[in-house]
């Protein structure tokens, strides 16, 4: 059994399906790239895959754990999707570290070198309404990996990066990928997607092709 699997997973609101009968499995070690528009159904699979939506048919298991039965979110999974959200008033650094105080297993030492990671160390101590969008998105990348998650989520990663940031998340995947992590991303750069996806889909009015 694969880590990820996703069956008949759909969903409709006001007689429209927002996912339609989707069927992905997807396991550890690999990257799972999706390419569509805005409103395709990418981010919706998402949440119901952390278990943020109601779902009408189908079923998520990541790991041993069939959400929305077993547990409401799944275990070692961590997530950014959509627009990333920090408390503005408090900097990089006290954003990581007040987060990291909702789990047991995050200490001070693994915040800074996540900091490093995403290249926001030396701007550690600056104010999040400071940061620039590409800044805060490196942020939300960060806070998406503390923990050591098994599965990682990135909705639209690239968003508001520059080409240097660009380079240094392909390498942050790309290195997931060797440490046996199970990697989704949505990106509107298909050149991207193809550099570090093992696979990817393509998603119009909730409908996967693989």
């Amino acid at each position: 059994m694969a880590y990820l699997e996703v069956k008949h997973l759909t969903i409709k609101r006001k007689k429209q399906f927002i996912l339609d009968n989707v069927s992905i499995s997807a396991d550890l070690g690999q990257v799972v790239g999706f390419i569509g528009q805005n409103g395709s159904g990418k981010s919706m699979l998402f949440k119901a895959i952390c278990g943020f939506a109601i779902v009408d048919k189908g079923s998520v298991t990541v790991g041993n754990e069939t959400i929305g039965k077993d547990v409401d979110f799944p275990s070692k999974t961590g997530m950014l999707i959509e627009s990333p959200g920090f408390i503005n008033s408090m900097s990089g650094y006290q954003n990581l570290y007040s987060l990291s105080l909702l789990t047991n297993n995050v200490s001070k030492q693994d915040v800074l070198e996540l900091l490093k990671l995403v290249g926001l160390y030396e701007k550690r101590e600056k104010k999040v309404s400071k940061y620039s969008l590409g800044m805060k998105q490196r942020l939300g990348i960060a806070q998406a990996l503390m923990g050591n998650p098994n599965l990682i989520i990135l909705d639209e990663p690239f968003n508001g990066l520059d080409n240097q940031g660009i380079e240094l998340l392909l390498d942050i995947i790309e290195n997931l990928k060797r440490i046996n992590k199970l990697v989704l991303l949505t990106s509107h750069r298909n050149e991207d997607l193809k550099r570090v996806c093992d696979r990817y889909y393509y998603v119009e009015e909730g409908k996967f092709t693989e």
